[in-house]
């Protein structure tokens, strides 16, 4: 049993579960969303290393943004996820309310239900950008990443966006990672060949780059990734850009520490990390 300041009897909470065991406690908040009661418990928690590889000044990584691959980064490892912002129940929940009449207690309680469904969307969102981010800065102090315009996109693809909410990694990697470089949204990774530069078309179907000029062949999201990474180092100072270009190439796509990171993220509900090989081929790992 615990004491809740302010609140002088017992109060039945559901998901206790969540605090891990051993867990100091802080302090403790009732909190009130949508119509609901929610207790907020903040603890302090010994660190958790399993992720880590030992973060020095100089590890490095280029990160492309995409819809197929929502993330890329340049040792390889490619996330998916998507969580729906529609869903079936939400659909009913909208056929319901459009035969409600204005001002009912049923259309109030059905519209207290839709937002519970949009705050339960937003919120797994929320940590599934958490913990990748979290992941990322336990094995990466400098980041590149394009500055694409995920408007745009938004206007394009709509609901593919909205799902994943990738938008929101730019401002979160500003934030949290100790070197940030944006690289110009007109930079062109997709298109770049990594051997002979020259330009190539390439759509949106296709999975594999393959340069008409010099032959070179790689996954496109892979490639991007890379090409990212080297055009954001030129942003360092010429010794950091040596030491990240010798890490970059001591932890490539299959080494332990990558494998670690791969496991971690695929532990995470609603994500699939998989190791995307120069030849473009998709291995997920069992």
């Amino acid at each position: 049993m615990y004491l809740i300041q302010g609140i002088g009897k017992k109060v039945r909470v559901r998901g206790i579960k969540q605090i891990p065991t051993g867990a100091e406690f802080s302090n403790a908040y009732l909190i009130q969303d949508h119509g609901d009661y929610y207790l907020r418990v903040i603890t302090y928690q010994n660190p958790e290393n399993t992720v880590s590889q030992g973060n020095s000044k100089n590890n490095a990584v280029g990160i492309d943004f995409g819809l197929r691959n929502q993330i890329t980064l340049s040792n390889g490892i490619s996330i998916q996820y998507r969580v729906p912002v529609v869903t079936k129940k939400l659909r009913r929940l909208y056929k319901k309310f459009s035969k409600t009449q204005k001002g009912s207690n049923n259309r109030l309680k059905l519209n207290l239900k839709i937002q519970k469904q949009f705050a339960k969307s937003n919120n797994i969102k929320k940590d599934i950008k958490n913990k990748i981010v979290h992941c990322i800065r336990e094995n990466f102090s400098i980041v590149c990443f394009q500055n694409d315009d995920i408007r745009q996109w938004q206007r394009i693809w709509g609901s593919k966006v909205l799902d994943t909410a990738i938008g929101k990694f730019k401002d979160i990697f500003k934030e949290r990672i100790p070197i940030s470089i944006v690289v110009n949204k007109t930079f062109p990774s997709t298109y770049l060949c990594s051997h002979c530069e020259t330009i190539n078309e390439i759509s949106l179907a296709e999975e594999i780059y393959k340069c008409p000029v010099c032959g070179f062949t790689m996954h496109r999201d892979l490639k991007a990734a890379r090409d990212i990474f080297s055009e954001g180092l030129k942003q360092l100072p010429m010794e950091h850009r040596e030491a990240a270009l010798l890490y970059q190439g001591r932890y490539a796509c299959g080494e332990e520490t990558s494998t670690r990171m791969l496991e971690y993220l695929n532990s995470i509900p609603y994500i699939r990390a998989s190791f995307l090989y120069e030849t473009g081929s998709l291995t997920a790992l069992a």
